[in-house]
């Protein structure tokens, strides 16, 4: 499980430490159109730009997290329950370990809910889950 598509820019939109949950948002303004949340569950190892122009994030191999994540990557890589993601585009590479990745692709804004039902909170609503 994964997203492919069209390059388009993705932000690191929340974080929550007590249950692993990372977001990243994308809201396309003018093409490619609509919102498209990635969500991480159980994450362990995070390496990527908060702001990156990804056209793909795909499960990676071991030359992929040693590569981009080096023996750090490698080792949390091994951590029973958890897989890497590559995270890539035109602006370069990011992995993400963790042990579920979710996509899901609407026509709302920057500032409206997740699907996922993950909470923005907050006086500016970005950043925290």
């Amino acid at each position: 499980m994964g997203w492919i598509g069209e390059a388009r820019e993705f932000k690191a939109w929340g974080y929550t430490v007590s249950h692993g949950q990372l977001l990243l948002r994308s809201v396309g303004e003018e093409r490619p159109p609509g919102r498209v949340d990635v969500l991480f569950k159980n994450v362990g190892f995070v390496l990527f730009d908060t702001t990156m122009t990804v056209d793909r994030i795909v499960e990676a191999g071991e030359s992929d997290v040693a590569r981009v994540g080096g023996p750090r990557a490698t080792a949390a890589s091994r951590t029973a329950g958890r897989r890497p993601f590559l995270i890539a585009g035109p602006s370069g590479e990011g992995l993400v370990i963790a042990g579920t990745v979710a996509v899901h692709e609407d026509e709302l804004g920057w500032f409206e809910a997740s699907a996922f039902q993950v909470r923005l909170t907050g006086s500016s609503a970005q950043g925290v889950l």
